[in-house]
Protein backbone atom coordinates (compact mmCIF):
# COMPACT_ATOMS: atom_id res chain seq x y z
CA UNK A 1 0.00 0.00 0.00
CA UNK A 2 1.34 3.55 -0.99
CA UNK A 3 2.36 5.68 1.84
CA UNK A 4 0.49 8.71 2.97
CA UNK A 5 1.46 11.48 0.75
CA UNK A 6 3.86 14.57 2.95
CA UNK A 7 0.90 16.84 4.17
CA UNK A 8 1.81 20.33 2.55
CA UNK A 9 -1.05 22.36 3.71
CA UNK A 10 1.46 24.43 5.53
CA UNK A 11 4.11 24.23 3.02
CA UNK A 12 1.83 25.62 0.46
CA UNK A 13 0.87 28.38 3.02
CA UNK A 14 4.42 29.50 3.16
CA UNK A 15 4.95 29.40 -0.33
CA UNK A 16 2.70 31.83 -1.52
CA UNK A 17 4.63 34.33 1.07
CA UNK A 18 7.43 34.46 -0.99
CA UNK A 19 7.78 36.81 -4.15
CA UNK A 20 7.32 34.59 -7.42
CA UNK A 21 9.93 34.72 -9.82
CA UNK A 22 9.47 33.43 -13.26
CA UNK A 23 11.26 30.72 -15.39
CA UNK A 24 12.99 33.58 -17.70
CA UNK A 25 13.55 35.30 -14.58
CA UNK A 26 15.30 32.74 -12.80
CA UNK A 27 17.07 32.04 -16.26
CA UNK A 28 18.59 35.09 -16.80
CA UNK A 29 20.10 35.24 -13.04
CA UNK A 30 23.96 34.03 -12.53
CA UNK A 31 24.96 30.81 -14.02
CA UNK A 32 25.19 27.94 -11.66
CA UNK A 33 26.46 25.52 -14.34
CA UNK A 34 30.13 25.45 -11.89
CA UNK A 35 29.59 25.37 -8.37
CA UNK A 36 29.56 24.64 -4.58
CA UNK A 37 26.72 21.85 -3.95
CA UNK A 38 25.97 21.73 -0.23
CA UNK A 39 22.84 19.08 0.65
CA UNK A 40 20.88 18.35 3.59
CA UNK A 41 17.89 15.99 4.63
CA UNK A 42 15.06 17.90 6.56
CA UNK A 43 11.88 16.74 8.38
CA UNK A 44 9.04 18.37 7.13
CA UNK A 45 8.76 20.31 10.36
CA UNK A 46 12.27 21.32 9.92
CA UNK A 47 11.42 22.78 6.16
CA UNK A 48 8.60 24.33 7.36
CA UNK A 49 11.04 26.23 9.83
CA UNK A 50 13.74 26.96 7.59
CA UNK A 51 10.78 28.51 4.78
CA UNK A 52 9.70 30.43 7.30
CA UNK A 53 13.22 31.83 7.91
CA UNK A 54 13.80 32.17 4.11
CA UNK A 55 10.28 33.66 2.90
CA UNK A 56 12.03 37.09 3.23
CA UNK A 57 16.02 36.72 1.18
CA UNK A 58 14.37 34.73 -1.74
CA UNK A 59 11.95 34.31 -4.29
CA UNK A 60 9.94 31.27 -5.46
CA UNK A 61 9.97 29.82 -8.67
CA UNK A 62 6.35 30.00 -10.04
CA UNK A 63 4.44 29.26 -13.36
CA UNK A 64 0.88 29.73 -13.50
CA UNK A 65 0.38 30.11 -10.27
CA UNK A 66 2.37 26.52 -9.19
CA UNK A 67 5.02 26.50 -7.15
CA UNK A 68 5.84 22.72 -6.40
CA UNK A 69 6.67 21.05 -9.52
CA UNK A 70 6.57 17.20 -10.56
CA UNK A 71 10.02 15.91 -11.85
CA UNK A 72 10.80 12.38 -13.27
CA UNK A 73 14.66 11.48 -12.86
CA UNK A 74 16.02 8.27 -14.89
CA UNK A 75 19.63 7.69 -13.96
CA UNK A 76 22.35 5.96 -16.09
CA UNK A 77 24.89 3.64 -15.02
CA UNK A 78 27.06 1.09 -16.61
CA UNK A 79 26.30 -2.49 -16.05
CA UNK A 80 28.66 -2.91 -12.66
CA UNK A 81 27.09 0.28 -11.93
CA UNK A 82 30.53 1.99 -12.07
CA UNK A 83 28.90 5.36 -10.97
CA UNK A 84 27.45 4.27 -7.94
CA UNK A 85 30.17 3.14 -6.65
CA UNK A 86 32.03 6.27 -7.52
CA UNK A 87 30.25 7.95 -5.46
CA UNK A 88 29.69 5.36 -2.56
CA UNK A 89 33.39 5.37 -2.19
CA UNK A 90 33.35 9.40 -2.29
CA UNK A 91 36.01 9.38 -5.32
CA UNK A 92 37.60 12.59 -5.70
CA UNK A 93 36.40 13.03 -9.25
CA UNK A 94 32.71 11.45 -10.54
CA UNK A 95 30.23 11.48 -13.12
CA UNK A 96 26.46 11.22 -13.04
CA UNK A 97 24.26 10.59 -16.14
CA UNK A 98 20.62 11.39 -15.88
CA UNK A 99 17.56 12.35 -17.80
CA UNK A 100 15.59 14.42 -16.67
CA UNK A 101 11.47 15.15 -17.73
CA UNK A 102 9.57 18.51 -16.58
CA UNK A 103 6.58 16.90 -15.99
CA UNK A 104 4.31 20.11 -15.78
CA UNK A 105 5.95 21.35 -19.22
CA UNK A 106 6.67 18.51 -20.97
CA UNK A 107 10.12 19.44 -21.05
CA UNK A 108 13.31 16.55 -21.42
CA UNK A 109 16.82 16.90 -21.54
CA UNK A 110 19.93 14.85 -20.77
CA UNK A 111 21.93 15.77 -18.18
CA UNK A 112 25.89 14.57 -16.94
CA UNK A 113 27.17 16.24 -13.90
CA UNK A 114 31.06 16.19 -13.50
CA UNK A 115 32.24 16.31 -9.79
CA UNK A 116 35.75 17.21 -9.09
CA UNK A 117 36.20 18.06 -5.02
CA UNK A 118 33.90 20.37 -4.20
CA UNK A 119 33.06 22.02 -7.56
CA UNK A 120 30.23 20.21 -9.68
CA UNK A 121 29.95 21.31 -13.34
CA UNK A 122 26.27 20.10 -15.32
CA UNK A 123 26.10 19.89 -18.94
CA UNK A 124 22.28 18.95 -20.52
CA UNK A 125 20.77 19.74 -23.81
CA UNK A 126 17.26 18.70 -24.74
CA UNK A 127 16.04 15.81 -25.89
CA UNK A 128 12.62 14.75 -26.97
CA UNK A 129 10.34 13.16 -24.61
CA UNK A 130 10.26 9.64 -25.65
CA UNK A 131 14.13 9.73 -25.22
CA UNK A 132 13.39 10.38 -21.22
CA UNK A 133 13.84 7.01 -20.22
CA UNK A 134 16.43 5.79 -22.81
CA UNK A 135 20.47 6.61 -23.10
CA UNK A 136 20.43 6.77 -26.81
CA UNK A 137 23.89 6.95 -28.87
CA UNK A 138 24.30 10.29 -29.27
CA UNK A 139 23.59 10.24 -25.81
CA UNK A 140 26.44 8.20 -24.84
CA UNK A 141 28.78 10.39 -26.99
CA UNK A 142 28.09 12.99 -25.60
CA UNK A 143 29.12 11.75 -22.10
CA UNK A 144 31.51 10.09 -23.65
CA UNK A 145 33.36 13.43 -24.69
CA UNK A 146 32.68 15.32 -21.45
CA UNK A 147 34.33 12.61 -19.48
CA UNK A 148 37.19 12.45 -22.09
CA UNK A 149 37.18 16.27 -21.68
CA UNK A 150 38.48 15.94 -18.17
CA UNK A 151 40.66 12.90 -18.47
CA UNK A 152 38.41 10.50 -16.95
CA UNK A 153 39.36 6.70 -17.72
CA UNK A 154 36.46 5.07 -17.65
CA UNK A 155 33.67 7.09 -20.08
CA UNK A 156 33.40 4.30 -22.82
CA UNK A 157 31.69 1.71 -20.77
CA UNK A 158 28.22 1.65 -22.35
CA UNK A 159 25.04 2.87 -20.20
CA UNK A 160 22.00 1.55 -19.92
CA UNK A 161 18.91 3.01 -17.51
CA UNK A 162 19.63 2.15 -14.06
CA UNK A 163 16.96 3.78 -11.00
CA UNK A 164 14.20 6.09 -12.17
CA UNK A 165 13.31 8.57 -9.28
CA UNK A 166 10.17 10.44 -8.87
CA UNK A 167 9.33 13.86 -6.38
CA UNK A 168 8.24 17.03 -6.77
CA UNK A 169 10.45 20.16 -6.31
CA UNK A 170 10.69 23.85 -4.92
CA UNK A 171 13.05 26.34 -6.55
CA UNK A 172 14.01 29.27 -4.57
CA UNK A 173 16.29 31.83 -5.52
CA UNK A 174 18.65 33.89 -3.39
CA UNK A 175 17.59 38.05 -3.88
CA UNK A 176 21.01 38.75 -3.85
CA UNK A 177 21.90 36.77 -6.62
CA UNK A 178 24.33 34.43 -5.15
CA UNK A 179 22.24 31.31 -4.46
CA UNK A 180 19.53 28.84 -5.66
CA UNK A 181 17.69 26.31 -3.18
CA UNK A 182 16.06 23.28 -4.13
CA UNK A 183 13.75 21.23 -2.16
CA UNK A 184 12.71 17.63 -3.02
CA UNK A 185 9.81 16.06 -1.34
CA UNK A 186 7.74 12.77 -1.88
CA UNK A 187 10.30 11.06 -3.39
CA UNK A 188 9.78 7.68 -4.88
CA UNK A 189 12.40 5.06 -6.87
CA UNK A 190 11.95 2.17 -9.00
CA UNK A 191 14.45 -0.29 -10.28
CA UNK A 192 14.88 0.34 -14.40
CA UNK A 193 16.19 -3.20 -14.90
CA UNK A 194 13.38 -5.71 -13.12
CA UNK A 195 10.32 -5.05 -15.27
CA UNK A 196 8.49 -6.31 -12.17
CA UNK A 197 9.99 -3.90 -10.32
CA UNK A 198 7.42 -1.75 -8.07
CA UNK A 199 7.86 1.24 -7.43
CA UNK A 200 9.33 2.02 -3.59
CA UNK A 201 7.79 5.50 -1.32
CA UNK A 202 10.25 7.04 0.47
CA UNK A 203 10.01 8.35 4.14
CA UNK A 204 8.80 11.34 4.32
CA UNK A 205 11.71 13.80 4.44
CA UNK A 206 12.85 16.25 2.13
CA UNK A 207 16.50 16.96 0.51
CA UNK A 208 17.37 20.68 0.55
CA UNK A 209 19.72 21.46 -1.82
CA UNK A 210 22.35 24.84 -1.76
CA UNK A 211 23.34 25.45 -4.91
CA UNK A 212 25.97 28.57 -4.86
CA UNK A 213 29.09 30.61 -5.88
CA UNK A 214 30.09 31.17 -2.56
CA UNK A 215 30.13 29.18 1.40
CA UNK A 216 28.12 32.12 3.20
CA UNK A 217 24.69 32.09 1.67
CA UNK A 218 22.15 32.88 3.60
CA UNK A 219 20.44 29.42 3.36
CA UNK A 220 23.46 27.69 4.79
CA UNK A 221 23.93 30.13 8.01
CA UNK A 222 19.98 29.38 8.71
CA UNK A 223 20.22 25.48 8.25
CA UNK A 224 23.55 25.57 10.53
CA UNK A 225 21.57 27.34 13.51
CA UNK A 226 18.60 25.40 12.57
CA UNK A 227 21.52 22.49 13.89
CA UNK A 228 20.98 20.35 10.71
CA UNK A 229 24.13 19.20 9.40
CA UNK A 230 25.39 18.52 5.83
CA UNK A 231 24.38 15.50 4.07
CA UNK A 232 27.29 14.64 2.60
CA UNK A 233 27.24 11.95 0.29
CA UNK A 234 23.40 12.31 0.07
CA UNK A 235 21.82 11.31 -3.54
CA UNK A 236 18.58 10.62 -4.74
CA UNK A 237 20.28 8.08 -7.42
CA UNK A 238 22.23 6.03 -4.37
CA UNK A 239 18.93 6.19 -2.16
CA UNK A 240 17.30 4.37 -5.25
CA UNK A 241 19.76 1.69 -5.33
CA UNK A 242 19.43 1.17 -1.43
CA UNK A 243 15.77 0.92 -1.38
CA UNK A 244 14.73 -1.24 -4.75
Amino acid sequence: MRPKSIKKDHLQTVLKQFSPISLDQLNSTMSLMERIDKKYILTMPQLDEMMDKLKDDYYVLTIKDISLFNYDNVYMDTEDYLLYYQHEYKDATRMKVRTRHYVDSSLSFLEVKHKEGDVTRKFRYQIPVDQAQIITPDAQEYYARIGESFNSGFIRKPLSPSIATRYQRICLCSKKNDERVTIDLDISVRDMRDEKAKRHHLPSFAIGESKSNNESCASHTTIKDMGVAEAKGCSKYCLGVYYV
